[in-house]
């Protein structure tokens, strides 16, 4: 058995008050680390009638009760009432942001309030503070992290912040870190938003303690092993989740544009993960984790303007690919791309998008409701409107709103939304 020593930071940014507290160990126990901690502390402040996009929800970021130990991953959850969905909201990311929070010496941070002007948290070693981020109000999440990190001056602090979608409370907004890890369903990066909380900056280098050091890393080997010995897991380190795509292709569980089909045959081949191999400059990993499933990726965003990214993950693809008709690899590491740099959960992103474009099919909207033509597959016309909605302008306003827009398009129109309590369906799976 192993204890870590977990710690809670209460952060009121209405007072502007901060107070840690230790989590009792027969709590630990119960819950754990990460999404089962984070659910005992929503429930604590829960009431049914919770704003989420108001000052009382509170946003809670947990690490993993392994984050940070030995090679076992940097997997964090971060958690609030939903703005996208109404109900629970909670979403889990990678990177290394969750294992430099465990170094802090905290494992938990409760964020309630709302502050009169745009802040970030920066946390070193368990001290807390408020700062002003008036001047980071407005850029991308890449921006954000550079400049935090510039101002702060330390290239090795983790920064999880918002982009414009969270700023303009988008209701799909995520959380981002790094170049491409993103706590993006649910609608938390509008929460923070909504609290005028621009990142969470983190930089630690406390040790962290482990009844039994020796048990620990002895099943740690043996678990290695049994790991890399898998054929699965090599083809991650080799393809990353996007290796799913031809085996969905195959058999036939593909959201093609808006859940119409479910497989694009032979025309998904350009998609298949060997493609991914000629924008890639090698394969990277979450902090400490053996299996490095992600790209690293150099993209032309604009004629003669490259950038460096991450990924794609498999659901990015079918959700910025083949659910909006869009079977072209290099528009899609762009839209994903675009995506990232606001801060927008891209699967919900392009379940939206993709319903409008269904709607517009069927004549429910017109170019007259959308300001142009809105055609499967047409890549202008698909990052015209992810621009609309994170900045929400004309029809991305409305989009902005996600599942809550039906209250405005109609009845009918909400008909050609595959959701379960507001929040879209991801793919189609075989029954």
């Amino acid at each position: 058995m192993m204890v870590f020593k977990n710690r809670l930071a209460l952060i009121n940014l209405t007072k502007r008050e901060i107070s840690l507290e230790e989590i009792p160990q027969e709590i630990q126990f119960q819950y754990l680390g990460g999404r089962g901690m984070n659910m005992y502390l929503l429930a604590r402040r829960f009431h049914p009638r919770i704003d989420p996009l108001g000052p009382e929800n509170p946003l809670i970021f947990g690490a993993g009760l392994l984050t940070g130990c030995l090679n076992l991953g940097s997997r964090m959850n971060i958690s609030a009432i939903s703005p996208e969905t109404g109900y629970l909201g909670d979403a889990n990311m990678g990177g290394d942001f969750g294992a430099e929070l465990r170094y802090t010496g905290l494992s938990h941070l409760m964020i309630v309030g709302k502050s009169k002007d745009p802040v970030y948290l920066w946390i070193k070693n368990g001290d807390v503070q408020i700062k002003d981020a008036r001047h980071l109000w407005g850029l991308d999440a890449m921006e954000t992290q550079r400049a935090i990190r510039q101002e702060l001056g330390d290239e090795r602090v983790q920064v999880a912040c918002i982009g414009l979608a969270g700023e303009n409370l988008v209701r799909f907004a995520g959380v981002r870190t790094g170049l491409k890890s993103i706590a993006a369903r649910t609608g938390l990066g509008a929460v923070m938003g909504s609290k005028h909380l621009k990142a969470v900056a983190v930089r630690g280098t406390e040790d962290l303690e482990i009844e039994n050091p020796q048990g620990l890393l002895s099943y740690y080997k043996d678990l290695l092993k049994g790991l890399m010995e898998r054929r699965w897991v090599q083809a991650l380190g080799r393809f990353g989740t996007p290796l799913m795509i031809a085996l969905g292709n195959t058999a036939g569980f593909l959201a093609v544009r808006n859940h119409q089909w479910t497989s694009v045959g032979e025309a998904g081949l350009g998609l298949v993960a060997e493609n991914l191999e000629r924008y890639s400059t090698g394969m990277v990993a979450c902090c400490s984790c053996p299996v490095h499933c992600r790209h690293r990726l150099k993209i032309e965003m604009e004629k003669d303007k490259e950038v460096y990214g991450e990924g794609p993950e498999y659901a990015s693809v079918g959700s910025m690919g083949w659910k909006i008709g869009n079977l072209y690899l290099e528009s899609i590491l762009q839209l994903v791309e675009l995506c990232n740099r606001y801060g927008l959960d891209a699967i919900s992103t392009g379940s939206y998008i993709a319903w409008a474009m269904e709607l517009y099919q069927n004549g429910i909207i017109d170019e007259k409701t959308i300001g142009f033509p809105l055609e499967w597959g047409d890549s202008k016309s698909i990052k015209k409107i992810i621009h609309m909605i994170a900045q929400r302008e004309g029809f991305g306003d409305l989009m902005a709103d996600g599942s809550f827009a039906r209250e405005r398009l109609g009845p009918k129109a909400g008909e050609f939304l595959l959701q379960v309590k507001n929040l879209p369906f991801e793919m189609t799976m075989k029954g």
